[in-house]
């Protein structure tokens, strides 16, 4: 579906009326700096070659219907300064992926089924100035949150 000369650095389709999967040849756009496919009716599971994309600094897929569990492989993209994956059906528990996101500064997973507790990992992420974890099933203390770097 891709295939473009020159390497494509922003990729903004919000907002339109694509649907179904995200495609699997999303992988090979490896220069995408930027990548929002906001509210497209997008459904299934994130294709394991957008992790492919480890240049990306800002990655929106919020308002859809993709679901499982948020993949482990998303601590590929270490530029990752804002990620927003609100508004999904995304299950599971949120793994202790995000320790190698150090430059996240935006994060967002709300409105999911997300369950089980809030990994440590998110209380060390010094950059991180939003955090939206509201409506999910999430459980147990958020006590470490006074330990945390957040502004």
């Amino acid at each position: 579906m891709f295939n473009w000369s020159t390497p494509l650095r922003y990729l903004d389709l919000s907002l339109t009326f694509f649907s179904g999967e995200i495609p699997y040849s999303i992988g090979q756009l490896k220069s995408l700096n930027q990548l929002s496919l906001k509210a497209c009716d997008l459904h299934g599971l994130i294709p394991q070659s957008l992790w492919n994309l480890t240049q990306l600094t800002h990655l929106d897929l919020s308002f859809n219907k993709l679901n499982g569990e948020i993949p482990s492989l998303l601590s590929n993209l270490a530029h990752l300064t804002y990620l927003d994956l609100e508004q999904n059906a995304f299950t599971g528990l949120i793994l202790n992926m995000f320790h190698k996101l150090i430059k996240l500064e935006y994060l967002d997973i709300s409105s999911n089924n997300i369950t089980g507790q809030i990994p440590s990992s998110l209380f060390h992420l010094a950059q991180l100035s939003y955090l939206d974890l509201s409506f999910n099933k999430l459980v147990g203390p958020i006590s470490k949150i006074e330990y945390c770097g957040f502004k």
